[in-house]
């Protein structure tokens, strides 16, 4: 028998203990070649669309992200394989097998997971393509689709990518076995293993770290988030190490002392197992914490920005705002496009039309605008609306602030205000500020300002038609839902006419899409995740149950029945795959508490977006358990039942 086929027969033989790897390795394939084959896109490459290089560099990020997890991931895998094998590949070397070959034994098996990894990963992409970018499609709410198309720049990208990861990982793990230990090799699994024992120092050790790390979480400010990121990083990751490697053992052996807890059912069994196994496992089980914490808090925040979109919006007070050059024709157009939305079924509770002077802000900042209107026009508006009316004396200027920037400073009465139009130098004497949601901040200007109604005129007169403006301004309710209806009645009426337009709807369908798109992308890189800390549990058990079988089978000669067998299993494989997922979830937790700092949301509606992310993990982390269960039970039952 060749050395290949002799590897083909062991990676076909040991098939379930590979699954969880195999399928972790499939679908980061598959992730990095939908983001190279959505890159590679001609609309995409050549910036056709809005956004499109925002989006490519987003995914070309993701996509180091995910080669830096597949070497981390694969290398520790394989690792653990070869330890695994530490008594076949001793038996070989007894059987007179040299190094070289136990070597290329090793490389071939590896090769052959990642070769099948590669080629399934490529055949399942290339069927997901087309769907993924009319996802993309539907995402962005583009005017037109992406044009989808084949290229096989992206495949062989991703083929040489991951064929070079399983080739050098494969060729480090080849070279670690030595021959010359074969009767450790061999008599390994027969040493009787030494009963765990803790240290105390060391646990009051890790609870101190978990507390400062707490601690400095619950009490950051905005200002100190990012400083104190990687000093609490560091002590919590210390003190979950300590959690699961001394702490697990410390509880266990309580568990033991309480007779009336450890003698109950079949829990003399079980707890006595699981100090073994959670000692033997407590390194990978701190690990899948820290990383469950990752994904969680991840998730948590990128959940938050659903949010975003409605924030984003709060700040135009006016669902549409319209600056126009100060002719006849302005009035005409703007009336043309309030009709198109009219007939396109948009309500319009509120529609505002004052003459106004388009000024600069030099003394605050180079390109801020102002636009001042006449207090006639803007208390008949006031009146009508049922806001702030304004007074200002001849030469003064009363400050409108939107409601929605209401905390602003506002200017104090008696400061002048110094502006500019054209050539000609203005000032004026504040008379304070009032809220009223008219529209400032939008269309391209940043401050408004009412000034008495015979100065207004005076400023009119003389200055020159560029720098007069008419002012539009619409409030619509149901905004969120007229979105196209907005896009199309602009296109059509407004076209390239040199304006100034915002509207409310424009913001939150731009930063919607946005949002979209982080969580999208963030959704395959938390399942990416999520799956290779599944499966780094899921292998673990599989790596041992050669030693789970030979101890079934002797509890099963002394009177335990099948049942009580698959209650012990159920028992263990659920601690060992939630424990570290209830750590991440505490964890997760405090990380919240030091984001909601750099959010304007509460920390309990942080919380809340938190558990919400953390319950869909825990559910998908429910059926992984219970598919792990029941293939290491089929695995059991042939030698056990």
């Amino acid at each position: 028998m060749t050395l290949l086929r002799f590897a083909c027969n062991n990676v076909r033989e040991n098939r379930r203990t590979y699954f969880g790897f195999l399928a972790s390795s499939v679908f980061a394939v598959v992730v990095f070649y939908l983001f190279a084959a959505f890159r590679a896109l001609p609309a995409v490459a050549e910036g056709r669309y809005y956004g499109a290089q925002g989006v490519a560099v987003a995914f070309k990020v993701c996509q180091y992200l995910i080669i830096v997890f597949s070497i981390f991931f694969t290398f520790y895998s394989n690792s653990a394989f070869v330890k695994s094998r530490k008594r076949e590949l001793g038996i070989l070397a007894l059987l007179g097998a040299r190094q070289r070959q136990l070597s290329l034994l090793l490389f071939g098996e590896s090769m052959l997971v990642g070769a099948v990894a590669i080629a399934a990963g490529l055949a399942i992409g290339g069927l997901l393509g087309r769907l993924f970018v009319m996802i993309i499609d539907r995402i962005l709410m583009l005017p037109q689709p992406i044009p989808f198309a084949m290229k096989s720049e992206p495949v062989l990208t991703t083929a040489f990518v991951y064929l070079v990861i399983s080739m050098a990982i494969s060729a480090i793990n080849s070279v670690s076995v030595d021959v010359s230990q074969i009767i450790q090799l061999v008599k390994a699994p027969s040493k009787p293993k030494t009963p765990p024992t803790y240290s105390r120092p060391r646990i009051a050790l890790g609870i101190v770290c978990l507390v400062i790390g707490y601690f400095v979480a619950s009490i950051v400010t905005m200002g100190e988030v990012l400083l104190a990121f990687l000093p609490v990083t560091a002590v919590v990751c210390v003190g979950t190490h300590i959690l699961f490697t001394q702490g697990t053992v410390a509880v266990l052996h309580r568990l033991q002392r309480r007779k009336t807890v450890y003698y109950r059912g079949i829990n003399l069994l079980t707890i006595s197992d699981l100090v073994f196994k959670m000692k033997d496992n407590a390194r990978i089980l701190a690990q899948v914490a820290i990383l469950g914490a990752v994904v969680l808090t991840a998730s948590g925040v990128v959940y938050t920005l659903g949010v975003a979109p409605g924030e984003s919006a709060r700040y135009y007070d006016r669902a549409i705002s319209l600056v126009l050059p100060g002719t006849e024709g302005s009035v005409r157009i703007a009336s043309a496009f309030q009709e198109r939305l009219v007939e396109s079924g948009v309500v319009i509770t509120d529609a505002t039309m004052m003459p106004a002077i388009q000024v600069s802000m030099p003394e605050l900042s180079q390109g801020v605008t102002a636009l001042i209107v006449p207090s006639d026009s803007y208390n008949e508006w006031a009146r009508e609306a049922g806001v702030s009316e304004a007074y200002p004396g001849y030469g003064h200027v009363v400050r409108v602030v939107p409601t929605s920037r209401s905390g602003a400073r506002p200017d104090d009465i008696g400061q002048t205000i110094s502006a500019r139009a054209g050539n000609r130098d203005l000032a004026f004497v504040s008379d304070g500020s009032i809220g009223v949601p008219l529209g400032t901040g939008m269309a391209g200007i940043d401050f408004a300002f009412v000034a008495e109604k015979g100065h207004f005129n005076e400023l009119a007169q003389d200055l020159s038609e560029e720098h007069r403006r008419m002012w539009f301004s619409y409030e619509i309710p149901n905004w969120i839902k007229i979105a196209e209806m907005e896009r199309t009645a602009r296109e059509a009426i407004l076209g390239d006419y040199p304006l100034g337009y915002d509207s409310r709807m424009q913001e939150y369908s731009r930063v919607s899409a946005q949002v979209r798109m982080i969580m999208f992308i963030s959704m395959f890189v938390a399942t990416l995740f999520f799956l290779a800390a599944g499966s780094m549990l899921y292998f673990r058990f599989f790596l041992e149950i050669q030693e789970d079988q030979a101890r079934y089978i002797a509890l099963r000669r002394i009177g335990l029945s099948w049942k009580e067998v698959r209650g012990i299993v159920t028992r263990e494989m659920a601690i060992m795959f939630f424990a570290p997922w209830a750590v991440a979830f505490v964890h997760q937790m405090f990380a919240l508490r030091s984001y909601s700092t750099v959010t304007s949301m509460m920390p309990v509606e942080v919380w809340k977006y938190g558990v919400m992310a953390a319950g869909i993990f825990f559910a998908l982390e429910a059926v992984y358990f219970l598919l792990a269960r029941a293939a290491y039970l089929e695995e059991l039952a042939p030698a056990v039942k």
